[in-house]
């Protein structure tokens, strides 16, 4: 029958490694205790001298890492675009309250037909009574037309 594998976290493998340097257990005692191959502890502790508990950690923690940065400038520039879309919002509505309510668009009438579109004022038997805008004469002779309340 085949003895399943164990997998060990960094720190379980650096505890290994102390307890050979520190209190002098015998490598083949640990391999005992712990299931290991021998050449598996000493690959450890070659990792261990090179690169310290870091040489244990994962890829994935790694990636990790780098994926909470990317999250963190996502999330700012986020916040920076809502900033702007209310700014932009913000001046939207003062113009809108400067301007005042539109209530038909400039240029003659229109009314909605049944097709849900637009139609002009003379089409079928119901007329819609329909006044043109008040010519203004503005810059090189063109007519501009007059908002209400406008001074």
């Amino acid at each position: 029958m085949r003895k399943q594998r164990k997998t060990y976290t960094p720190e379980e493998k650096v505890g290994i490694i102390r307890k050979h340097l520190l209190d002098g257990t015998a490598v083949s005692d640990l391999c005992d205790e712990y299931g290991l191959h021998p050449t598996v502890y000493y690959r450890w502790q070659k990792e261990f001298f090179e690169g310290g508990a870091a040489a244990f950690a994962k890829e994935s923690d790694r990636q990790i890492g780098e994926l909470k940065r990317r999250v963190a400038e996502a999330q700012a520039q986020l916040s920076r675009k809502n900033d702007v879309l209310a700014e932009v919002m913000e001046e939207y509505v003062r113009c809108k309250k400067t301007l005042g309510p539109a209530e038909r668009t400039m240029g003659g009438c229109r009314a909605a037909g049944r097709g849900g579109g637009f139609r002009g004022h003379l089409v079928g038997a119901r007329r819609i009574a329909c006044q043109a805008p008040a010519p203004v004469d503005g810059p090189h002779g063109r007519e501009v037309p007059r908002l209400e309340g406008a001074p």
